[in-house]
């Protein structure tokens, strides 16, 4: 091979390695999308026979990845997670799951509803009406507002059933959004 061809391969090499990733967050909603997000969330644990235990406010933290079918419905593969913290308990929930988003307008700014089925696994200790690990099938319903290109704020709840116990959360966060 010679120099030039050589150069040339490796010139376009670069400009597809470069490139691609970049074009992939066009702030278009279509095509490929990641999330990451912070904020508050509390629940409530419900017990057969025991008191309903609220959670105090925690820390909330979500992760998305997805693919935006057009501009304004948008399916995700996310992830959420709770914990908190009080004198005499503390516990975690994790609820992944796969969540429909439907924008209202093509682009920002837009409202959206979200929802979709979700698995929840709490764990919790020092808390009367639950101690332990449970898991077991949800739901969420939620939506948002899409401020700007890179930014969303998002309100849900979930509602979930285990082998011991029940959960129902409501969580509010602020996104980065990358589309």
């Amino acid at each position: 091979m010679t120099k030039h061809r050589r150069f040339a391969l490796q010139m376009l090499i670069l400009s597809l390695a470069v490139t691609n990733p970049v074009m992939a967050f066009d702030g278009n909603r279509k095509g490929f999308c990641l999330g990451l997000g912070a904020g508050l969330g509390t629940g409530t644990i419900v017990n057969d026979g025991r008191p309903n235990y609220q959670t105090p406010i925690g820390l909330q933290m979500s992760q998305t990845i997805g693919w935006g079918l057009s501009d304004q419905i948008v399916i995700v593969l996310s992830g959420h997670m709770a914990i908190y913290n009080e004198q005499d308990s503390n516990g975690i929930w994790v609820m992944p799951g796969v969540f429909f988003r439907y924008y209202f307008k093509p682009s920002a700014p837009s409202f959206y509803i979200s929802g979709g089925p979700a698995l929840v696994v709490l764990a919790s200790e020092g808390v009367d009406s639950f101690l332990g690990i449970d898991g077991g099938a949800g739901a969420t319903l939620g939506g948002g507002y899409h401020l700007s290109r890179y930014f969303q704020l998002q309100l849900e709840a979930a509602l979930a059933s285990g082998s011991i116990a029940s959960f129902r959360t409501i969580h509010a966060t602020a996104n980065l959004a990358l589309y």
